[in-house]
């Protein structure tokens, strides 16, 4: 008896064909193809064959009965006699019912939306069609605002040089914490500033900064807040984050330490923080004058 073909394999190639195919175990005469446990071959694929030769046959399915129904299949190589049928392996048609169902800006012209009925066979991906009544042209008007909670709304004036004590304040709600998808990190940044506005006698003055205090309302708890000082006109340094506040709505402050000495300060509080609110009421500096600059000739 010869060797059986080996690697039988069904799959679907649209909505009522199925291709079945395999490869050869033995020199063949033909190749006999059979439903699962039918007595009579389905059909024969004319050979010869060699060993490991790749045969195929599509099979065409236009009944109606055919779908939701598994199809198993199995192969035989003939010499001068038959070998044994191969394992079974098997495929299904699918058919389905897929209602098109249309809401949009679009006037609807007709009384109800089109459903159609569609074949999805395994594997392929359905082309669908449904005629619907719109109309042809489409228009709206897409609008962005701002609200008064919005991580956008950053106010650019500011009480004293550094601002608070009148109750100017710039809120931050999570519910506007992207554009896009992408996160937006508010923050407050005042002038440089030294100190002169204050006390004239301080213009042209070198100054130890010492103790920075950030006032704030607190809208959550364990808020992030990175403040950065810039000396000088230079780059910002950042000091250490901290993370503020229980949520209870009370005005709060955080105290920031650093040693830094300048003539000209710039301050920038920043909450970059997606999931969090919060108002940033204005910020309180600590320092000590050093004394004049002098240029000796």
């Amino acid at each position: 008896m010869p060797n059986a073909p080996y690697g039988v394999t069904a799959k679907c190639t649209d909505a009522t064909h199925i291709l079945i195919g395999g490869y050869c175990g033995d020199n063949y005469i033909n190749v006999k193809l059979y439903f699962d446990g039918g007595g009579t071959a389905m059909t024969s694929i004319t050979g010869p064959f060699n060993p490991g030769d790749y045969f195929s046959y599509t099979d065409t399915l236009n009944n109606v009965a055919f779908w939701n129904t598994p199809h198993y299949y199995q192969a035989t190589g003939e010499t001068s006699s038959e070998s044994s049928k191969t394992s079974s392996n098997s495929v299904t048609l699918w058919h389905e019912t897929v209602n098109l169902y249309i809401s949009s800006l679009p006037t609807l012209t007709e009384t109800s939306p089109s459903s159609d009925t569609v074949n999805v066979w395994c594997g392929v991906y359905p082309t669908v069609f449904a005629t619907v009544g719109y109309n042809d042209t489409v228009s709206a008007i897409v609008g962005v605002s701002v609200t008064g909670e919005s991580s956008q709304s950053i106010k650019s004036d500011y009480a004293y040089y550094l601002g608070g004590a009148d109750g100017k304040v710039h809120k931050y709600n999570a519910t506007y914490l992207s554009d896009n998808g992408a996160p937006i990190t508010s923050y407050w940044m005042s002038k440089i500033t030294d100190m002169s506005e204050l006390d004239p006698h301080l213009m042209g003055m070198w100054k130890t900064l010492y103790l920075v205090k950030a006032k704030y309302v607190d809208k959550s708890a364990s808020t992030p807040i990175v403040l950065s000082v810039s000396v000088d006109n230079g780059a910002f340094q950042d000091l250490p984050m901290q993370y503020v506040g229980t949520g209870d709505g009370g005005q709060q402050d955080a105290y920031f330490h650093t040693i830094a000495t300048a003539k000209y300060f710039q301050f920038l509080v920043t909450w970059p923080s997606s999931t969090k609110n919060f108002q940033f009421d204005g910020l309180e500096i600590q320092f000590t004058p050093r004394g004049d600059e002098f240029k000796i000739r």
